[in-house]
């Protein structure tokens, strides 16, 4: 039995991690006397099998759907196969989008040179590149998902919040 420190490092996960995901009922512990948290072998290959899940796109709820099943002795594959099918689609799709928005952006810098830094008579001080009068803006610019809503930037790469700071900068 190996207390929480111990068993997140074996499992490449952080305590925290072990916490929530005991608090989401994916795993169990056991307590010592004097209350620590104890994980067995079997709980850190579960462990392992909730991270590399999760690596490969599965969500924490299809995970412990997965986990359910083979809990109760039945085979999860069957569920699983069906969640990569959709999220091969879905990923077709992102790759889709992103192909079409790549060359919308090849085609705004192959139009650079030809556009003036600052067109005569245009003072609204925006890039005409990007305000639509070097051509239309991308249809890729939008998701299906998002029913015709342009993305903004703070959806598109968020940045996430570490300890009171921002990471990235």
């Amino acid at each position: 039995m190996l207390r929480i420190g111990e068993a997140a490092r074996q499992a490449g996960v952080s305590p925290h991690a072990l916490r929530y995901y005991e608090s989401l009922g994916l795993i169990r512990c056991r307590r010592s006397g004097s209350g620590y948290r104890l994980y067995d072998r079997e709980t850190l290959e579960r462990v392992r099998f909730i991270r590399r899940a999760a690596q490969l796109g599965f969500t924490l709820e299809e995970i412990a759907q997965i986990l359910q099943l083979r809990d109760e002795g039945r085979a999860p594959c069957s569920q699983v196969v069906a969640w990569l099918d959709e999220k091969i689609e879905h990923l077709n799709a992102q790759i889709r989008i992103l192909t079409g928005l790549r060359a919308e952006l090849v085609a705004l810098r192959s139009q650079a040179p030809a556009v003036p830094a600052d067109p005569s008579g245009y003072s609204s001080g925006y890039c005409a590149l990007l305000e639509g009068r070097a051509g239309p803006i991308p249809a890729a610019a939008t998701r299906p998902s998002d029913h015709g809503r342009a993305r903004s930037p703070s959806r598109a790469h968020p940045l996430r919040r570490r300890h009171g700071r921002q990471e990235g900068r």
